[in-house]
C-alpha cells in the first residue's frame, strides 16, 4: 500500500473513532437531559433512531454496504 493511502486511512480510522467515542459518550447522557427538558421518552427514541436512519441513508447513498475495498 501507498505512503499516501497509508495515511488516508489512518486519518479516516481516527475521524471514525473520534465520532463513534463522541457518541458512545452522549448517549448516556441523553436520558438526563431529556428529563432536564421536560421531554418524553419518545423524544429519546426518535433522537437515537435519527441516527440509525441518517446510517442507513449514508450506506444506500454509497451504493452498497459502506465498506471500503482496499487494493
Amino acid at each position: 500500500m501507498k505512503t499516501t493511502n497509508r495515511r488516508n486511512l489512518f486519518i479516516l480510522v481516527f475521524a471514525l473513532l473520534v465520532v463513534m467515542l463522541g457518541f458512545g459518550m452522549v448517549i448516556p447522557v441523553f436520558p438526563f437531559l431529556i428529563d432536564k427538558l421536560g421531554a418524553s421518552g419518545s423524544a429519546l427514541g426518535i433522537l437515537v433512531a435519527t441516527r440509525q436512519i441518517q446510517d442507513g441513508q449514508t450506506i444506500t447513498a454509497d451504493g452498497g454496504t459502506g465498506t471500503v475495498e482496499l487494493k
